[in-house]
């Protein structure tokens, strides 16, 4: 832990040139909103439209005034893709220049902390929670968290739960060849294991592994690789492997009430030896029983010490139903496209949620709205249902032709509520899926769950004939091809 506090420590400083004298850009409410500001948050990280950007415009639809950053992390990379830093007045200011920075801010904009009391500061990504959970501490916000890596480092995460009493995954962090033979040999050779980084994303670095040697093989991969959101893999996480149906857990939380607004079930298959779980879609489940999966989320969030803003939380629930293990939890928005299908099927989204959960208020009006509205979800008995597609390529290569044809009969399907094809023009290149960063798109349904399954089988059928690729690789194609298109 401490050690993990250290890095993170270091890495607010990567490619930071903020400081007291660079103020932020403080965005009112507009006026014709009409809504009396009631104070201010600061975002992290929001570059998606659909996630990060719409909060914004939600909290500032409900009186909020905003302030948009970029952590140091990203703030790095977008320097190293583009050459150039963004303005200092975009990125987050150094430890020791919080109060400074914020007071500065306050009065480029001619206000006064005590007319603008800070709410909250979150994070649309993963590499900036650690940013806005120090913010947040430094700055008194209303709604924060604890700074600690216990949420996002997997390894700690474990351990934590473990201590708490809580289902936790059998692990150890592998410095060399022999721990990780060690750790199967502990575990039990005829047992699958996961090699993994401790901080990672979206199936980055992720291998499940049959045999000792295809672990080590694995670690050997990953050890010493950079390290999403700072630093090098100098040491590998190994589990062994959980087996059963995985969800996702949306939530929100408000002084350590934790509330669900959305459950979902993932459908993951197996493509390959380098592609063991390829999502093929989230499905919003709305009649089934989830109450074990939700109280398993529920504690770990407890246990952990989160108390305040949204997060997406795995869990894997065992095969013979008896216990609810968490993955990862990851103190954010859901990072796919859901809010369309969440307004549609349970009438509220987990951003508009988020926003009502960090109204001040002595009567918290707002935050009995949050809970009447996960209530609801809980009470719900319609036949409805809801999934995000994530389109598949199973083979790689330059695009020769794209079946436009095809893709409008698929988005045109009836219960279509929105739709993404990363690659759709004749030379551009397309990569092979193997993890949720290598996906082709996605299609999101919502409505009658009969038709929405029958929606789903029939883009299962089709998605394989969207692309005539120049060459068909024997091998199944490259999966270093290529480039997601911005969404």
């Amino acid at each position: 832990l401490a050690e993990e506090r250290a890095l993170e420590a270091r890495a607010f400083f990567e490619g930071n040139t903020a400081t007291q004298e660079t103020p932020a850009n403080l965005v009112l409410p507009r006026e014709d909103d009409d809504p009396a500001v009631v104070g201010v948050a600061i975002v992290v990280d929001a570059t998606c439209a659909y996630l990060g950007v719409a909060f914004l415009r939600e909290l500032r639809r409900r009186g909020v005034a905003t302030v948009s950053l970029f952590s140091e992390y990203l703030a790095a990379t977008i320097e190293a893709a583009y050459g150039a830093p963004p303005p200092p007045e975009l990125i987050a200011p150094r430890p020791g220049c919080e109060r400074d920075w914020w007071a500065a801010t306050l009065s480029a904009a001619e206000a006064r902390e005590e007319e603008l009391p800070l709410l909250a500061v979150l994070s649309e990504s993963d590499a900036g929670i650690a940013t806005a959970e120090r913010l947040g501490d430094v700055l008194g916000a209303r709604f924060r968290n604890e700074p600690s890596p216990r949420r996002r480092h997997k390894w700690l995460l474990h351990e934590t739960l473990r201590d708490a009493g809580l289902a936790s995954c059998p692990q150890r962090l592998c410095a060399s060849a022999e721990d990780v033979t060690s750790f199967c040999a502990e575990v039990g050779f005829h047992k699958e294991v996961v090699v993994k980084p401790a901080r990672g994303v979206a199936s980055d670095g992720v291998r499940v592994c049959d045999t000792p040697a295809e672990a080590v093989a694995a670690f050997e991969q990953l050890r010493g690789t950079h390290r999403y959101a700072g630093g090098d893999n100098d040491r590998v996480l190994v589990q062994e492997r959980l087996r059963g149906q995985e969800f996702a857990v949306d939530t929100i939380s408000r002084d350590g009430e934790h509330r669900v607004c959305a459950v979902w079930r993932y459908d993951k298959r197996r493509l390959g030896a380098d592609a063991p779980r390829v999502y093929f879609c989230s499905e919003l489940v709305v009649q089934d029983d989830t109450d074990q999966v939700e109280r398993a989320v529920v504690d770990a969030l407890s246990a952990t010490g989160h108390r305040n803003g949204p997060t997406h939380t795995e869990i894997m629930l065992s095969e013979d139903e008896k216990t609810a293990a968490i993955v990862e939890i990851n103190a954010r928005f859901h990072n796919q496209c859901f809010p369309p299908i969440s307004a549609a099927c349970l009438g509220a989204t987990q951003l508009e949620l988020a926003a009502a959960a960090l109204l001040p208020g002595d009567d918290d009006d707002a935050w009995h709205d949050v809970i009447e509205v996960t209530e609801r979800r809980r009470r719900s008995s319609t036949n409805t249902g809801g999934r995000i597609v994530h389109l598949v390529a199973r083979r790689g290569g330059r695009v020769k032709a794209f079946d436009e044809e095809r893709w409008r009969r698929l988005v045109e399907l009836p219960t279509v509520v929105g739709a993404d094809i990363y690659v759709d023009e004749p030379g551009e290149e397309v990569r092979r899926t193997v993890d949720v960063q290598t996906d082709a798109g996605w299609i999101l349904l919502a409505g009658d769950k009969a038709a929405v399954d029958a929606d789903y089988a029939t883009i299962l059928d089709e998605q394989d004939g969207l692309y005539e690729l120049e060459e068909e690789e024997e091998n199944g194609g490259s999966s270093e091809t290529g480039a997601k298109r911005s969404e």
